[in-house]
């Protein structure tokens, strides 16, 4: 009259288990702030909101300093436009003169280094400027993640405006108990699910432990410990998971699903299919 089901119970490998939770958090590698590199107005192009999709080279905005009176950057281009023209035609005279022996070698090197230079101002003003302003494109394909200004408002040069993320790979961060900071060098693999109701492991996915902290603070009482997932993570960055970490040396062992355990009072027990439709209850001593 209810829902069960049997299975044997296997000889395998128990590992010593540290059971906590673990934060999902996004590689500092699948994430890229973008700044201003000029001053001005923001102007969005398109609808720009938190957990759009990007694509790498896509115009996000525009930074517009049409009307102001300083660091107004068409000015500022035009400006360098009409000094590389300036420097241009006098490195032209000068090299001429250079090869007919007219003019001294660090002479011709002084007139070289300044053309190149109002040269190389010139294309970096010029670098991702259209008529509406300084173009901010998309560096990654990936999401966004934060937006740190409005349409229409006014940005200085190295404001954060926006983030992006990849998601390529995700970071699992766990929080250890100092009791088990022996154990942090030898653990043997991690559980945790990268989606609710599925169960996964570093060592069936290829991730890895990429760092664990050595010590604790007083507002810190526990060890960090940071391990890499390779595979698709579909909870949020943010939210937490249940985690199992194993460490030490294996012991082989009689194994059964944590499910099967009957508890009453700290006494364990077992249903044992002893015949077709005939169960035995035994008890059981739990081990790792």
């Amino acid at each position: 009259k209810i829902d069960f089901q049997t299975t044997p119970v296997v000889q395998g490998e128990v590992f010593n288990v540290i059971s906590t939770s673990g934060i999902w958090k996004v590689a500092p590698s699948d994430q890229k702030t973008l700044v201003a590199s000029t001053e001005g107005r923001v102007n969005f192009k398109n609808n720009l909101l938190e957990g759009s999709k990007v694509k790498k080279g896509q115009l996000l905005m525009l930074l517009s300093s049409k009307g102001l009176t300083s660091n107004n950057l068409e000015t500022e281009i035009k400006k360098s436009e009409a000094d590389l023209d300036q420097a241009e035609s006098e490195y032209s005279r000068k090299k001429q003169l250079f090869e007919s022996d007219i003019v001294s070698k660090s002479e011709f090197e002084k007139i070289e280094q300044k053309y190149q230079l109002a040269k190389y101002t010139y294309e970096n003003l010029k670098l991702g400027y259209s008529s509406g302003g300084k173009q901010v494109l998309a560096p990654i394909d990936g999401y966004i993640k934060a937006i740190s200004v409005t349409n229409g408002s006014f940005a200085n040069q190295g404001d954060v405006l926006l983030t992006i993320t990849s998601y390529t790979s995700t970071l699992l961060e766990m929080q250890i108990s100092p009791s088990y900071a022996p154990q942090l060098e030898n653990i043997q693999n991690i559980w945790y699910q990268p989606k609710l109701g599925k169960w996964s492991s570093l060592e069936t996915t290829g991730g890895q432990v990429i760092s664990f902290a050595r010590g604790v603070q007083s507002d810190k009482p526990l060890l960090s410990l940071t391990a890499q997932i390779t595979e698709l993570v579909e909870m949020p960055s943010g939210s937490f998971t249940e985690v199992h970490l194993a460490y030490g040396e294996p012991l082989s062992s009689y194994t059964i699903p944590e499910s099967a355990l009957l508890e009453d009072f700290g006494r364990y027990t077992v249903m044992v299919q002893v015949s077709g439709e005939g169960f035995d209850r035994r008890t059981v001593t739990v081990g790792r």
